[in-house]
């Protein structure tokens, strides 16, 4: 029975003492059979489509008007970065439906010349809530090195992070970091990325 307590008070001390760098759980994403078709028909879904809409009317604003209209999506455009971030506590979208768009948004890098080079989530204690940091990490195709400099980066190195708190979704980030360095080609326009992902 001490054993058992014991390991308790460990397992509560953990998790009080978690944070991002040192989290709790770390664990690979894996989709079950469940959710691999619950996300399939999702693709088709109304909502899939109001989504991504919404994201490229928001998209049309920022680059006509420097800014959105909806405050629930920002913009982020500098020499190295470039991408957006959703912040859904004023959106109606329930758990399930942004996880899709998170893996839809991978779905949709790979289609390009690009590999998955981690999947992964956190989970860690943060004040008082549980806090989940899940992320796909894409980098162009190895195939891209072959050869001599500069090489081609693509639109850079993409990072997709989805962050809940309590099982419930906060804010997804898309970002494509690029290099700017002789080593590597200009990166290809941020703008021809987001077209590849509203169709």
């Amino acid at each position: 029975m001490a054993d058992i307590w014991q390991y308790f008070q460990n397992l509560f001390q953990k998790a009080e003492q978690s944070s991002k760098t040192q989290p709790l759980l770390h664990d690979p994403i894996v989709r079950d059979s469940n959710e691999l078709l619950a996300y399939e028909k999702w693709k088709s879904s109304i909502i899939k489509k109001q989504l991504i809409s919404w994201i490229e009317g928001e998209y049309g604003n920022f680059l006509k008007e420097g800014a959105t209209r909806d405050n629930s999506i920002l913009f982020l455009d500098n020499v190295s970065m470039k991408g957006f971030a959703i912040h859904f506590s004023k959106l109606r979208y329930n758990a399930n439906e942004v996880r899709n768009l998170f893996d839809f948004f991978k779905e949709k890098v790979l289609m390009l010349n690009y590999k998955s080079n981690n999947s992964d989530k956190r989970t860690y204690l943060k004040g008082k809530v549980v806090e989940s940091i899940a992320k796909h990490y894409l980098k162009p195709s190895l195939k891209n090195m072959l050869g001599n400099p500069p090489f081609n980066q693509e639109f850079g190195n993409i990072s997709i992070e989805l962050i809940c708190q309590d099982d419930l979704p906060v804010t997804l980030k898309f970002s494509a970091t690029s290099y700017n360095d002789r080593s590597y080609q200009k990166a290809k326009h941020f703008g021809e990325l987001m077209r590849h992902l509203f169709n």
